[in-house]
């Protein structure tokens, strides 16, 4: 007899994935690494089946001195973000096959060409590690070696670590400072938004996760009071609905991730992968250099080849919807409007008065009022129409 729980079920799926990969790009030696992946879940009268849809992995992010503005490389590679961004090349998969073949595991085209998701069906996200931010403010003494919390934004809080709660964080880095906010930040981010991001939600409807179910350094009263509430305060006074999102832990534990890999060489000082991977369904592994933000493999020669260029970047994914522009029926074509046969990122992203509206929403709720404004906004992101 089973004994697993779904959360249980949803983790191993992710992991025997994960092993199935091959090594390329995977840690070696004393290495550890987070890894993420999004799972579907298809309910039936009595069972389930799930499917695993994308997974990354990578902790690491770039500094803020080594930020480009023209989309090409990848500023923030810890897992949960890498596997929401090939989660969203898998989205851009399905609304090409349903509208060439009528083919998609999660959507269904209605009679008047629109898209809806299929009944039935929910989105799960497992990570292997507690996600950074307040979801990894820990007791002291209660996971050997491991400091709480995250680096506050600056202007919050005079400390470079606190263990309060509420506060809106920066990822932490080496020497100069990285400017992506924190995974559990950009969770509840996504919880309000959407998975699917500002452009696809011109095109389908809003994707949100179910639950999330978290592994190694999993504490419940973090992962509560960093999700569950913080998405609630939104969800309070917002003039929308989105879901609630279920916390869960695992029994499974991730072979290459730090708990384990510090057990078993009774160190907690391993070093981490600076390689990241990335899959999604029907697809090859991909492999980006975290530090340099690009494939594994590029140096300074090659650094602007667009070869180079990982396919999850926000230049590449541009050059995804041009793509679907053409395949897209003429109502939703009309939405998107080149300007001199060119497409502009954030003229896209601009013009999407629903999402903007939803943004500003989660930008005034005062848990999420420092957000950072990037200086990188997309305005030199674009592809031509041709």
């Amino acid at each position: 007899m089973d004994t697993n729980t779904f959360p249980d079920h949803a983790a191993n799926a992710v992991l025997e994935l994960y092993d199935s990969l091959g090594k390329k790009g995977k840690p070696h030696g004393k290495e550890w690494v987070v890894v993420s992946g999004i799972v579907l879940k298809t309910q039936h009268v009595d069972d389930y089946d799930l499917e695993v849809l994308s997974l990354g992995t990578g902790n690491k992010c770039m500094s803020s001195t080594k930020l480009s503005g023209l989309g090409d490389v990848i500023h923030d590679s810890h897992a949960e973000v890498i596997s929401k961004r090939a989660f969203r090349l898998f989205l851009y998969q399905e609304i090409h096959g349903l509208y060439t073949n009528g083919s998609s595991m999660i959507f269904d085209l209605k009679e008047n060409l629109d898209i809806a998701l299929k009944p039935n069906i929910s989105f799960h996200m497992y990570v292997s590690h507690a996600p950074c931010g307040d979801a990894s403010i820990f007791p002291e003494g209660l996971f050997e070696g491991t400091p709480g919390g995250s680096k506050p934004v600056e202007g919050v809080v005079d400390q470079l670590y606190s263990d309060q709660y509420g506060l809106l964080r920066r990822k932490p880095g080496r020497g100069v400072p990285c400017l992506s906010m924190s995974c559990t930040d950009k969770i509840c981010r996504w919880q309000i938004l959407g998975l699917q991001g500002n452009i696809l939600s011109n095109i389908i409807p809003p994707i949100f996760l179910s639950s999330i179910i978290i592994g190694d350094y999993f504490y419940a009263e973090s992962a509560y009071l960093g999700l569950k509430n913080s998405i609630s305060l939104i969800q309070n006074t917002a003039d929308f609905q989105s879901p609630n999102l279920h916390i869960f832990s695992t029994q499974y534990v991730f072979s290459r991730g730090k708990l384990h890999m510090t057990d078993t060489h009774n160190t907690n000082t391993l070093p981490s992968s600076s390689n990241s991977i990335n899959w999604y369904f029907n697809s090859e592994v991909e492999v980006t250099s975290i530090l340099g933000g690009k494939k594994m493999g590029t140096t300074k020669k090659n650094f602007d080849s667009p070869k180079q260029r990982s396919r999850l970047c926000k230049l590449e994914i541009l050059n995804k919807f041009k793509d679907l522009y053409y395949i897209l029926p003429d109502h939703m074509q009309s939405i998107f409007s080149p300007i001199n046969n060119t497409w502009n990122y954030k003229s896209i992203k601009d013009n999407n008065e629903l999402y903007i509206n939803r943004l500003n929403q989660f930008l005034t709720c005062q848990r999420f009022q420092n957000w950072g404004i990037s200086t990188i906004d997309g305005s030199n992101i674009e592809v031509a129409l041709n």
